[in-house]
């Protein structure tokens, strides 16, 4: 019984001197800090979270919530800009109106994706049922880039 005991501690203390020993779990970079303060000087409330290799960082900014995230020398991703379905360009409603997911899937969340060299993708969320989920992302012409299923 001991031996069952011993080995799970003993995994969980060398994973524990690992974290340790790497040192940077929990802080922001300060180059992170600064490449988001350059690119959003006008954010409120940055809540910056470490993802290991990327940072996130949830703000507002002129009224709408926003999901920046960078790696972790600074270097920008992606935004995520939450929008009304009204918003929607009419080329990316009418191809989702045209998708396999309008008709049985409810539509939950909108985003407009802001990709590095002038970039700009939709992000649908949309739920069939309590439990599934799927990201669609659309072109700004409308078309289906891709369907992911979320949890």
């Amino acid at each position: 019984m001991k031996k069952h005991f011993a080995v799970p501690v003993f995994t969980f203390l060398v994973l524990l001197a690992a974290l340790q020993a790497f040192g940077q779990i929990g802080q922001i970079p300060q180059v992170v800090r600064e490449s988001f303060q350059a690119q959003y000087p006008q954010a409120t409330g940055a809540v910056f979270t470490d993802k290991l290799v990327e940072v996130d960082i949830n703000f507002l900014d002129s009224g709408y919530n926003y999901y920046a995230r960078y790696t972790m020398k600074g270097a920008w991703v992606n935004t995520l800009k939450r929008i009304r379905s009204a918003q929607l360009p009419p080329m990316v409603r009418d191809g989702f109106n045209k998708s396999k997911y309008a008709s049985d899937w409810t539509l939950d969340d909108v985003y407009e994706v802001d990709i590095p060299d002038n970039f700009i993708e939709y992000k649908l969320v949309v739920e069939k049922s309590q439990i599934v989920h799927k990201n669609l992302y659309f072109s700004v012409e409308g078309r289906l880039l891709s369907d992911n299923l979320t949890f």
